[in-house]
């Protein structure tokens, strides 16, 4: 799914490129919705499945729809999994403001908005510093952590304990480590704390923190008017 900006002089929307299933054949349709979240169109595209990946193939398909002076601007994409006719994860990539540049992100989230992982895609943080955000210790805090408990996720400096980095560090399952005992308990202690900050690190933990955060609660925003949306127009969505 792939979403973009919309706009002329006097209007801006949001418009999401969806696959749909037209008689056992999947397309893609363009949903306009306002920034009030109200439906506004939708338009056929002429674009086949395995083109949509494709950028530039996109833009023909938009432009043979969204005429001037009306533009169209990228905004972002999401990768729906499904099993059947169910939803099973969210994945994400997203982008924010480091301690030196930007940090690059992939987020897979389930239905419920809860964190299924988190990998840290680029940065240029500080070697030995900042540059532990992709560290296992610290980027398997956020894992499992549910929607109710993100939107008020904060940063600690405190230092992180001993059972607790074991636990984050080690391959529980393969590794034999910590018995299946153990890991209920250190998740049942730990799983609602906030995260830990990485020592001499805590711009870099915090703008990971707050990047996440803002990842999440935007698209939990987005993605509920976009099903109403889809729900009230009785689209046929292959997701």
């Amino acid at each position: 799914m792939y979403r973009y900006i919309i706009e002329d002089e006097k209007t801006k929307n949001l418009g999401y490129m969806v696959p749909v299933a037209r008689e056992d054949i999947e397309g893609y349709e363009l949903l306009v919705i306002n920034l009030k979240g109200e439906f506004v169109e939708r338009l056929s595209l002429d674009i086949p499945p395995e083109k949509v990946a494709e950028e530039p193939d996109r833009k023909s398909a938009l432009r043979a729809v969204i005429k001037p002076p009306r533009t169209f601007t990228y905004a972002d994409s999401t990768i729906i999994a499904k099993l059947g006719g169910k939803r099973l994860a969210y994945l994400l990539p997203g982008e924010f403001p480091g301690f030196k540049t930007f940090i690059e992100v992939m987020l897979a989230l389930d239905p419920s908005f809860k964190i299924m992982g988190l990998e840290i895609m680029e940065h240029e943080e500080d070697p030995g510093l900042g540059g532990e955000i992709e560290q296992a210790y610290f980027k398997n805090q956020f894992k499992d952590k549910s929607f109710e408990k993100v939107k008020k996720l904060k940063v600690v400096k405190e230092p992180l304990p001993d059972e607790y980095f074991r636990y984050l560090e080690v391959d529980k399952t393969k590794e034999g480590l910590i018995s299946r005992k153990e890991i209920e308990e250190i998740k049942g202690k730990y799983q609602d704390r906030d995260i830990y900050a990485l020592t001499g690190a805590t711009i870099s933990s915090r703008s990971v923190t707050v990047g996440v955060k803002n990842i999440i609660k935007k698209f939990a925003y987005r993605i509920n008017i976009l099903d109403r949306a889809i729900a009230g127009q009785k689209i046929p969505v292959a997701f």
